[in-house]
């Protein structure tokens, strides 16, 4: 099996962290490329990451990989929770398409305005359950460790004032091997 996708992308991370034990070919692509795209593209028309390439089978979205991988059935609760992190990262990754393109670097026309509330208000859901000690390094705990980390890592917004049950939860993770191993800084 190949795993596709970008060093930076939470969404690939997050399955790398996941499947460590598994036997994936990881394939880093510079997705912002001609060449990237052109890759993708084989792909099928999607043309994000992660794309996971197992026999004649080819998978995309990290939550398709991520069942297709554990044969698992997630209960609505836990989905509930797995959208609205993917939310932020889609709603993050607009923010950061934003400032790179020089369309709104500053979020300051309304779509950034409404983008950044529905960013703040998804990391202020995430951080009652931090401040209640409900997060556990599982699926959504992992999920959660890549978007945060992520933030972090483009500097879209500087969460961590504001969000400090939700950065010690980060912050706990930091030694893990396997976060050290695919933390995106160590690419660039």
């Amino acid at each position: 099996m190949k795993l596709i996708g970008s060093f930076a992308s939470p969404f690939v991370r997050r399955i790398r962290i996941s499947a460590q034990k598994q036997e994936l070919n990881f394939i880093p692509i510079d997705v912002f490329s001609d060449e990237g795209q052109d890759y993708l593209k084989q792909y099928g028309p999607i043309r994000r990451v992660p794309i996971l390439v197992d026999k004649n089978q080819v998978v995309w979205d990290s939550m398709l990989i991520h069942k297709y991988l554990f044969h698992e059935v997630f209960g609505l609760a836990l989905e509930k929770e797995l959208v609205l992190i993917n939310e932020a990262n889609d709603t993050a990754l607009l923010l950061l398409q934003f400032k790179n393109f020089k369309l709104d670097p500053n979020y300051k026309n309304a779509l950034s305005l409404n983008l950044l509330t529905r960013l703040n208000d998804i990391l202020q859901y995430f951080e009652l359950q931090a401040e209640r000690k409900e997060l556990a390094w599982d699926t959504k705990g992992i999920w959660l460790f890549c978007l945060l980390d992520w933030l972090s890592f483009r500097k879209i917004i500087p969460w961590e004032s504001s969000f400090r049950h939700l950065l010690a939860f980060r912050d706990d993770k930091l030694d893990l091997e396997i976060i050290k191993r695919t933390a995106p800084e160590i690419y660039t």
